[in-house]
């Protein structure tokens, strides 16, 4: 995503392919003065989540409500 290849096949011969499965990790959350780049390691208000897709689903729509003193996400899964 950040424009960077992300995996590489060692030692092709000149004309050989290679197959790669990539299962990306999606992660979701709320935080404060984030830069593009930047490790996120403070800033923290709500997560970081993993978003677990179920088998077949394709989009999850992720809410944030405040109860009290806290925010609480909530996500749901389903297809477009």
């Amino acid at each position: 995503m950040s424009g960077n290849p992300s995996v590489y096949k060692w030692n092709l011969t000149s004309g050989a392919a290679a197959q790669f499965q990539v299962t990306p990790t999606y992660y979701v959350g709320l935080f404060n003065e984030l830069r593009l780049g930047q490790v996120i390691t403070s800033n923290v208000i709500v997560g970081p989540e993993v978003l677990r897709y179920p088998a077949g689903v394709l989009q999850a729509t992720v809410t944030a409500d405040l109860d009290g003193d806290s925010l609480i996400l909530s996500i749901t899964y389903g297809n477009p």
